[in-house]
C-alpha cells in the first residue's frame, strides 16, 4: 500500500511540475505577446500622432467623424480658421461656422450622405474667426473596415473663393460680351453700339457718367473723344477737344500715369475731392497715392475741369486702359458720385468692356471713312458720268454743227439740215443721259439691248456724218455681264471714240471685242496722230477709263506714239471675280 501510495505521489508531483512548466511557458509566451502588442500600440500611437501632426499642417481644413456623423477630430487649421474648438463644434455646433443661408442645405446634404454612405461634394460659405465668409468645397469620404462595415468618415474643406470669383468674372464677361455682340448685330449705327457699351459699364459699376479719352501721338497729349452723361452719348465738340488737349495725361516721369500708359496692366483709381486730387494704381488695396496731375500749374484746364466734375457730385473715378495693337492708346474714365471699393471682378469686367468700346470707336471711324469714301466715289461717278454724257454729247453736237457749217459753205442744203437734225438729236440724248446720271440709272443706250448691240449702235451714231470709218468685230460667244460691267465697258468705248474724233484726226477706228472662257478683251485702235502716254494729261478721259477698269478688277494698257496712232486694251478676268457674274 505504502509503495503504491508513494509511487502515486511521485507521479502526481511529476505531473504538477510538468503543468507548472507549461504554465510558465504560457506566461512567458503571453508576456511576449503582451509586450509585442504594447509596442505595436505605441507604434500605432506614434503613427497616429504623426498622422495628426501631418493633417494639422495640411493646407486644407480636415475633419473626421464616427459612422453616425459625430465629429471626433478637427485639424488645427480648421480650429484656427473658424475659432471653434472640437468641443464647440461637436453635435451640431459646427453650424456656427456656416453661413446661415447655407446651413439647411448643408444639413440635408450631410443627412443624405450618412444614409447612403456615398461620398459627395457641397459648396458652402464658411465663417472665418473674424466674421468674414468665404466659399469652401466640402468633400466627405467614407472608410470601411475589412468586413465591409462603415468605420469612419474623413473629409476636407477647400477654399474656392478665388475660383468662384474667377468663374463669376468669366460668366460676367461672357454675359457682357454676348450682350455687346447682340447689340452689334442689332444696331446699324456704330455710335449706338458705343453708347450701349458705355451704358453697360455705367450700369454694372453704378457710375454717374463716363468719358473716353485717346492719346494723340501727333500732339503728345490726351484728347476727349466721347462724353456719356445723363444716359446720353455725346461726341466731343471741337471746343471740348481743344480744351482737353491742355490736360497732360501721360507725363513720362509720373509714377502712376507713366506706368499706366507703358504697360496697361492696371487700372487707376482717382479721388477728386482730395487736395490736391490724387491717384494710385489699382493693383492692390495698399498702393500709394500720388498727385493726380503731377504739376497742376502746367495744366491750366485742370482746375476748371475738376471744379466742373465736383459740381456734378463726382468725387472719384476709375480709369480703364484701351488698347490698339497691344499698345495703350487711350482710357475710359468711369466717374462716381461716391467712393466705393470695387471688387476685382468688377475692375476686370470694366477692362473687358473697354476692349469692346475701342472696337466701337474703330467702327465709328471706319464708318466715317466709308461715308467719306462713298462721297468721293459718288463725286467721281458724277464727274465721270458728266464727262461721258454732257461733255461727250456736246463734243458730238459740235462735230455735227461743224459738219453743217462745212456743208453750208459748199451749198449742200440737204446735208446742212441733216447735220443740224443730228446735232439736235444728240443734244436731246445727252440731256436725257445727264438726268439719268443724277439718278444713277442704266444708260439709255443699254435699255433693252445687250452690250455688243449697244456698243455697235453707239459707234455708228457717233461716226455718222464724219470722215471716220469705224469697224466693230465681236469674237467668241458674248457673255452675260453684270450691269456695272456693261455700263463701264460702254463708257470706255464711248470715251476712246470721242477722243479719236476730237483729237486724233484718224481715218480708221477699229473695235475688237473678244470673249474667252476666262477673260474679256476690249481693244480700241485708231490710225490717228497719237500722243506720248508718258506726258502728263490734264483731261479726265484716261483717268476715268482707268478708274472704271480698276473697279472691275481688270487691267488697262495704253499704247501710243506721235504719228503712230493709239491702241487701248482692256482685259477683265472672269474667273478671278466669279461673284460679279451671277446676275
Amino acid at each position: 500500500m505504502e509503495a503504491s501510495s508513494i509511487r502515486l505521489n511521485l507521479e502526481l508531483e511529476q505531473r504538477i511540475a510538468e503543468r507548472t512548466a507549461d504554465l510558465a511557458q504560457i506566461n512567458r509566451t503571453l508576456q511576449v505577446e503582451i509586450d509585442r502588442r504594447k509596442k505595436a500600440e505605441e507604434a500605432f500611437k506614434r503613427s497616429e500622432d504623426q498622422l495628426r501632426q501631418a493633417i494639422d499642417t495640411f493646407p486644407a481644413l480636415v475633419w473626421s467623424a464616427l459612422p453616425d456623423g459625430h465629429l471626433d477630430y478637427l485639424n488645427k487649421r480648421w480650429t484656427d480658421y473658424t475659432g471653434l474648438t472640437l468641443e464647440q463644434a461637436s453635435g451640431r455646433g459646427w453650424e456656427a461656422a456656416i453661413h446661415p443661408e447655407d446651413v439647411p442645405h448643408l444639413f440635408e446634404f450631410w443627412k443624405s450622405i450618412l444614409a447612403t454612405g456615398i461620398p459627395g461634394e457641397f459648396e458652402a460659405r464658411l465663417r472665418r474667426f473674424d466674421g468674414e465668409y468665404r466659399y469652401f468645397l466640402l468633400r466627405p469620404v467614407p472608410v470601411y473596415d475589412d468586413s465591409g462595415k462603415l468605420a469612419k468618415w474623413y473629409g476636407t474643406i477647400t477654399d474656392i473663393e478665388a475660383l468662384r470669383a474667377s468663374d463669376h468674372l468669366a460668366r460676367g464677361q461672357l454675359e457682357a460680351l454676348t450682350e455687346t455682340l447682340t447689340a452689334l448685330s442689332q444696331e446699324s449705327e456704330p455710335q449706338k453700339f458705343l453708347e450701349h457699351i458705355l451704358r453697360m459699364i455705367g450700369r454694372r459699376l453704378d457710375a454717374h457718367s463716363l468719358g473716353v479719352w485717346e492719346m494723340k501721338s501727333d500732339i503728345g497729349r490726351g484728347e476727349l473723344v466721347v462724353d456719356f452723361e445723363y444716359d446720353l452719348l455725346q461726341l466731343a465738340t471741337q471746343e471740348k477737344i481743344q480744351a482737353s488737349r491742355q490736360v497732360e495725361l501721360a507725363a513720362q516721369d509720373h509714377p502712376v500715369w507713366a506706368e499706366f500708359f507703358r504697360s496697361g496692366e492696371h487700372c487707376v483709381f482717382t479721388e477728386l475731392d482730395s487736395v490736391p486730387p490724387r491717384v494710385r494704381l489699382a493693383n492692390g488695396p495698399d498702393t500709394p497715392w500720388h498727385n493726380w496731375f503731377g504739376h497742376p500749374a502746367a495744366n491750366p484746364i485742370v482746375p476748371s475741369m475738376t471744379k466742373r466734375l465736383l459740381a456734378l457730385g463726382i468725387v472719384a473715378t476709375l480709369c480703364v486702359p484701351m488698347f490698339v495693337g497691344g499698345k495703350v492708346t487711350g482710357l475710359i474714365s468711369v466717374r462716381f458720385q461716391h467712393k466705393r471699393a470695387l471688387r476685382r471682378e468688377e475692375v476686370e469686367l470694366a477692362r473687358a468692356l473697354a476692349h469692346q468700346a475701342m472696337l466701337a470707336i474703330q467702327l465709328i471711324r471706319l464708318s466715317q471713312q466709308n461715308r467719306q469714301a462713298a462721297v468721293m466715289a459718288e463725286r467721281n461717278r458724277l464727274a465721270r458720268d458728266m464727262h461721258d454724257t454732257l461733255a461727250q454729247g456736246f463734243t458730238s453736237v459740235i462735230l455735227q454743227l461743224e459738219a453743217a457749217e462745212d456743208a453750208q459753205a459748199r451749198n449742200l442744203a440737204e446735208d446742212v439740215a441733216a447735220h443740224i437734225e443730228r446735232a439736235s438729236e444728240l443734244a436731246r440724248e445727252s440731256l436725257q443721259e445727264a438726268r439719268r446720271s443724277v439718278h444713277a440709272l442704266r444708260p439709255l443706250v443699254l435699255a433693252g439691248k445687250n452690250l455688243c448691240a449697244a456698243l455697235g449702235e453707239l459707234i455708228q451714231k457717233m461716226v455718222t456724218g464724219t470722215n471716220l470709218r469705224a469697224e466693230f468685230i465681236v469674237q467668241g460667244e458674248p457673255r452675260l455681264l453684270p450691269q456695272e460691267w456693261q455700263e463701264n465697258l460702254l463708257r470706255v468705248g464711248q470715251e476712246v471714240l470721242t477722243n479719236t474724233l476730237r483729237h486724233a484726226g484718224a481715218s480708221h477706228f477699229k473695235v475688237h471685242f473678244a470673249f474667252d472662257p476666262e477673260t474679256i478683251r476690249l481693244e480700241l485702235r485708231d490710225d490717228g496722230c497719237g500722243f506720248d502716254p508718258a506726258k502728263r494729261c490734264d483731261g479726265f478721259g484716261l483717268l476715268g477709263i482707268k478708274e472704271r477698269v480698276e473697279s472691275m478688277g481688270g487691267e488697262v494698257t495704253v499704247q501710243s506714239a506721235p504719228e503712230n496712232g493709239t491702241a487701248i486694251l482692256v482685259v477683265l478676268h472672269l474667273m478671278k471675280y466669279p461673284p460679279l457674274l451671277q446676275l
